[in-house]
């Protein structure tokens, strides 16, 4: 699914489940949350590092039994809740955006030029170590 397809089926659920346990980084949790849609996910992999139990989601631990389910009827068992739940998941996935990630790239990369010091590296070697290339994209993405 794409465009109005997906977006169309995120708003119409009431969860999104990602039982994987295997799951290295689940861009579809990013994209549930993104929809303000409240996941219900396995702590395992990078998952736990975008979903904050009872804050943008809800978590189970992997070799549970049941654990799935109990954490479903744990997050339906929390309706008055959810609507908090789905506006902080929305505004935690919009900290996660390319442009977000672009910024603090941007950030790091004029903090690092800002405290390059020549008493540490002749003014030149940087430009022999890094390349004239690399040093022009460099100056070219930080203005």
């Amino acid at each position: 699914m794409r465009g109005e397809e997906l977006a169309s089926a995120y708003a119409s659920a009431d969860l999104f489940l990602m039982p994987s346990r295997t799951e290295t980084l689940g861009l579809v949790v990013m994209e549930a949350m993104a929809a303000g849609l409240p996941v219900v996910a396995c702590r395992a992999g990078g998952v736990p590092d975008a979903v904050q139990d009872g804050v943008t989601g809800f978590l189970f631990e992997p070799n549970e039994p049941d654990a799935l389910l109990n954490t479903v009827a744990r997050a339906l068992s929390r309706e008055t809740d959810l609507e908090s739940i789905r506006k902080q998941a929305r505004q935690d996935a919009e900290r996660h955006s390319w442009q977000a990630a672009t910024d603090h790239l941007r950030e790091m990369y004029q903090e690092t030029i800002d405290n390059y010091t020549p008493r540490i590296r002749p003014v030149g070697v940087a430009h022999r170590v890094l390349g004239p290339g690399t040093m022009w994209l460099l100056r070219t993405f930080l203005k």
